[in-house]
């Protein structure tokens, strides 16, 4: 319902709404409202890479991107906004 909200507040539609998460209920929620679901499937230890549990967990769930973790956040971002096709 929170999704559906903003969505209506802002009037946006589809792709204009992009949600990170690194569970299954916020990648879900997000393609209910036809947002962009991004994963996050970082390691609960802090080191750089892969969870590969959570990745196929996220990936069953309807993510649409994943990233490990941050360290692209300017490479994600651009991709975001069409600046690049990664």
């Amino acid at each position: 319902m929170l999704l559906e909200q903003i969505r209506n507040d802002h009037g946006l539609h589809g792709a204009e709404l992009a949600v990170f998460g690194d569970g299954y209920v916020e990648i879900e929620s997000a393609r209910s409202v036809n947002g962009i679901a991004i994963g996050i499937a970082s390691l609960e230890s802090g080191e750089q890479g892969w969870d590969e549990w959570e990745k196929e967990r996220l990936r069953t769930a309807g993510a649409q991107i994943m990233v490990p973790d941050w360290q692209e956040s300017a490479l994600l971002l651009s991709f975001l906004f069409g600046e690049t096709d990664v």
